[in-house]
């Protein structure tokens, strides 16, 4: 997220700054990858469980087990989603680049003149 939120390409400046914000910012990172590890283990054992009790012998059975799998593929992508932006949110919370600030004032600033003009 340093790398994207400062638009760099080095790598060891981003790693270093994120080490540093991790030592310092030890129990929220903490508290918030265990809550990332911890919450999707009751979806991943119901997948599990359902599939080993589902058997594809029928029609029906073979759909519902699809339907199964792909709500499971969705739950991945949410959760994988919900990690990485939970871990920007938290990042973002202490780190705000100013360029991005001052080009979202500037950008508001010019709608605000665009919408005077027009009316």
């Amino acid at each position: 997220f340093y790398l994207l939120l400062n638009d760099s390409f080095n790598v060891f400046a981003a790693f270093f700054r994120t080490f540093i914000f991790v030592i310092k910012h030890f129990y929220k990172t903490y508290i918030l990858r265990l809550l990332l590890f911890i919450t999707p283990l009751p979806i991943w054992y119901i997948y599990y469980k359902l599939t080993n009790d589902i058997v594809g012998a029928t029609v029906a059975m073979a759909i519902g087990l699809l339907i199964l799998r792909q709500l499971f593929v969705f739950a991945r992508i949410w959760f994988r989603l919900w990690t990485f932006s939970s871990q920007f949110e938290l990042y973002s919370e202490y780190f705000i680049h100013e360029d991005l600030v001052n080009s979202e004032r500037m950008r508001l600033a010019k709608w605000e003149r665009e919408a005077e003009r027009s009316s």
